[in-house]
């Protein structure tokens, strides 16, 4: 009877052991929220450079535009900073967006590459407008000696259902802004060290218990 106690406790150990394994991974794991934030897709034609994308063209995102969509381009055309494709956008007042699900006051962030495009004659650098959650057109500026810069902004979600919009603005001065590598992401819902600690003090407690007789 005594061994068939102990042998549930030791069970009971390595159960706790475990799910303090499983509360780790999940507080460290960052999930993108945003299908084709690289915008691999679709696969560009192996003779093409580039093609125009309109209406549900580019995979998962809307794209309007005034004129005849935005470029979705490859590696032979201009660089991307991640994969092998990217977004140009080359008419003033032309946009993306893409919804995603998210809690209701809980904070984001997003995360993007900007360029210019390498052929522009334009001078200046490329503006990029970005509407979000509680952000409502912000105006990011690219480096275009700097290659790829990567943004970064803080959002929260004002319901459940998070519009992100990227915006040629209409005011730009500067050369085509190229995008790539989109991603929004959350804060781990428990810190690791809270999790950490609240499962070591179980852990703590269940060695004492086991070493009673």
């Amino acid at each position: 009877m005594k061994n068939n106690t102990r042998c549930s406790r030791l069970q009971l150990f390595f159960a706790a052991v475990f799910l303090l394994g499983i509360a780790t991974s999940a507080n460290a794991a960052q999930v993108n929220l945003i299908i084709n934030g690289g915008f691999e897709g679709p696969v560009l034609a192996p003779l093409d450079l580039y093609q125009h994308r309109v209406a549900n063209q580019l995979t998962g995102w809307s794209v309007v535009s005034s004129y005849i969509g935005v470029v979705q381009f490859n590696n032979l055309y201009d660089l991307a900073s991640e994969g092998s494709q990217a977004v140009q956008f080359e008419t003033l007042g032309d946009r993306i967006s893409q919804s995603f699900a998210t809690v209701t006051g809980q904070s984001y962030t997003l995360a993007f590459d900007l360029y210019r495009y390498r052929g522009s004659v334009t001078s200046g650098w490329p503006t990029l407008g970005v509407t979000v959650g509680n952000i409502n057109n912000a105006t990011f500026v690219g480096n275009g000696s700097a290659g790829y810069v990567t943004n970064t902004l803080q959002f929260m979600a004002v319901s459940s259902i998070t519009a992100l919009t990227f915006t040629y603005p209409w005011n730009s001065p500067g050369p085509f802004p190229e995008l790539d590598n989109v991603s929004v992401s959350s804060p781990a819902a428990v810190p690791i060290p809270a999790a950490f600690w609240l499962f070591g003090s179980g852990l703590i407690g269940l060695l004492g218990f086991l070493r009673k007789p």
